[in-house]
Formats: structure tokens, sequence, C-alpha cells
């Protein structure tokens, strides 16, 4: 059984090299990933997902930096960074690319049973995000 710590970077580690076939081999079959636009099931479903992410930001990848494990659940407080080169299919609606560079602080609460992710909790600053893509305005001063 490998350390929840070690899988949950795998995971990051994964998205980072943006593998599709190594996020897939670190996912459950029915694992679960639940996130601001929505919940995806299923390994090949899940891959999908990230590599939208992917193929709009191809220079993106997570830095962690902190790491909290408590059992079989690790959280992983990052910072995503990449330029948005293509277009991010979304269920919401595509966003048309950009050529803006991100950066986003999340936190992903990373559920582990032995080697493989059972479930992704995926929580980042959507408006900060979508407002560096140019797609939301950005907040009002108030100095």
């Amino acid at each position: 059984m490998d350390d929840p710590r070690t899988v949950a970077a795998r995971w990051q580690d994964a998205y980072s090299a943006h593998d599709e076939e190594a996020i897939r081999g670190v996912l459950a079959d029915d694992a679960r990933l639940v996130g601001p636009n929505g919940v995806f099931s299923g390994a090949p479903t899940i891959a999908g997902y990230m590599m939208a992410w992917s193929d709009a930001f191809p220079d993106s990848r997570y830095a962690p930096q902190h790491v909290t494990v408590d059992g079989n659940t690790v959280v992983m407080e990052s910072t995503f960074t990449g330029t948005q080169t293509g277009t991010f299919t979304d269920p919401g609606g595509d966003i048309p690319a950009s050529n803006r560079p991100v950066e986003a602080r999340s936190a992903h609460a990373i559920v582990v049973d032995g080697d493989r992710v059972t479930e992704v909790r995926m929580y980042f600053d959507v408006f900060g995000f979508l407002t560096q893509l140019g797609v939301l305005p950005a907040a009002p001063s108030t100095g």
C-alpha cells in the first residue's frame, strides 16, 4: 500500500506533466471529482476533464505550497499557473483562448485507497481566475 501523500502527489504530477495515461493510472475506475463547475465520475471522464484544462493551458502546472495528511485524505494547497492559448471547454460553456497568463490559488482534498485516488474535491479562486482571463471585470477598488 502506497503512502497517501505519495499517491496524491502522483495526481498533481500527472496533471503537471499533461499525461492523460498517468492521470487515468492514478485514479480508481469509479473515482469522483467534485469541482466548482461540476461533478465528474469515472477515471476516463475525470481524465478528459483534466485534459480540457491541459489543452487550454498547455504550459500549466500545480506548485504545491502546503500538504496536510489525515488518514487517507490529503489536502494539497497549490498555485495553478498557465497561459490560456487554447479554448477551455467546460460544461458551463467554452472560453475562447485569451492568451493571458493566470495564477490561481487552489486546494485539492484527495481521498486515497491503496495506490489509487478515489475522490478529489477541488477548490480554487474562480472569480480571480475568470477576472485574469478577462471573462469577468476586475472588482472595483475600495481604497
